[in-house]
């Protein structure tokens, strides 16, 4: 839709001006060069709605990862074991499970459920693993070409230095 163009055009522009003038960012500041550039009186209601749905998607999903509350415990589980309160404690109410691809409440999961939570953590921690690898072979390029920067390895030049 064109609104979604031109917003990531903004959010595109205020990176690569972020980029070049100081070389470090936060996405506070990012929002806020946007929110100037495009304020929501441009935004076109579907956008909005679409902005409500994130959101809301995103508070769900972080109550589903939640533990659950002592309230709930006490209220519906007033008779467990102490040993087992304490694992209550420790994981999600609700967790994804990729085999039936939707959320399992913790209580109701079959040992299946949780072999398929710990597979899709495991190929998560793996593909982050492997994220993590290119920086570190970024970081070896640059002490092996003795560069303080990708920017100096590419144009020649120094990088400017920023605080």
């Amino acid at each position: 839709m064109a609104h979604d163009k031109k917003l990531n055009e903004a959010i595109a522009l205020s990176i690569d001006l972020e980029g070049a003038s100081t070389g470090h960012t936060t996405v506070k500041e990012i929002r806020s060069r946007v929110a100037v550039a495009y304020p929501d009186r441009y935004w076109h209601p579907y956008d909005l709605r679409e902005a409500h749905n994130d959101y809301l998607g995103k508070q769900i999903i972080k109550a589903f990862k939640s533990p659950l509350s002592s309230d709930y415990i006490e209220k519906n589980l007033p008779h467990i074991k102490t040993k087992y309160r304490n694992i209550l404690g420790e994981v999600p109410s609700w967790f994804y499970v990729r085999g039936i691809q939707e959320w399992v409440f913790s209580l109701m999961a079959t040992p299946e459920h949780w072999d398929e939570g710990e597979d899709m953590r495991t190929d998560m921690a793996e593909k982050i693993l492997e994220q993590a690898t290119q920086y570190r072979e970024r970081a070896e390029l640059l002490r092996m070409e003795s560069v303080g920067s990708l920017f100096e390895l590419i144009t020649g030049d120094p990088a400017p230095i920023h605080p």
